[in-house]
């Protein structure tokens, strides 16, 4: 078999055992999270770590239960479209912040890091506040769903894109030094 064949065949192995490296950006799950009158929240947010930015945020609050002694809280939709997300905030891992009325605030507290594979719990300093005062989380967690503490969102392996550079470069280099009558492929 020829040198170039071979080397065609080594390059296709290697582009079809191609390792997967991870991106920064990880998504957050909202579970559990309740406010201490009787609310709650869901939703998710993407952070990259390495950034220390949000992608994409998508976090539903809910209207005060029945009895509220803090103030009356109507809910709150967080999202790229009605709100800035911030993260290092003191006190707050990550924080949203209503564009329009800037007292309308969610700031989460974690116990650990935002990071990929990371479950960090809410912290009872976290909150949400608003015109009409304040309301605390009283439990709830923030789960990488992925729970791959080296994964956020996949891509291909530099090492493997540098392998099939070189080798690239490596079978041109060949095929130059080769005489002319040996350029063709033979069916052997």
């Amino acid at each position: 078999m020829n040198l170039i064949a071979k080397l065609t065949r080594l390059g296709a192995l290697l582009a079809a055992s191609a390792a997967v490296t991870c991106a920064s950006p990880v998504f957050f799950d909202l579970q559990g999270v309740t406010f201490n009158d009787g609310a709650s929240g869901s939703g998710y947010f993407v952070f990259d770590p390495s950034l220390s930015q949000f992608s994409y945020w998508s976090i539903v609050t809910t209207s005060s239960g029945t009895g509220a002694i803090i103030g009356p809280f109507s809910g709150f939709d967080y999202n790229p479209l009605t709100s800035g997300a911030s993260a290092g905030s003191p006190g707050c891992a990550a924080e949203f912040v209503d564009t329009l009325d800037a007292s309308q605030s969610l700031c989460l507290a974690t116990d650990s890091p935002l990071v990929a594979g990371a479950s960090p719990a809410l912290l009872a300093t976290s909150f949400e506040s608003s015109g009409s005062g304040e309301r605390f989380v009283s439990a709830g967690t923030l789960p990488d769903p992925n729970n791959c503490p080296s994964c956020g969102v996949p891509e291909p392996s530099t090492f493997n894109f540098v392998g099939l550079g070189s080798l690239g470069l490596l079978a041109m280099a060949i095929w130059r030094l080769l005489p002319r009558g040996g350029r063709s492929v033979s069916p052997h």
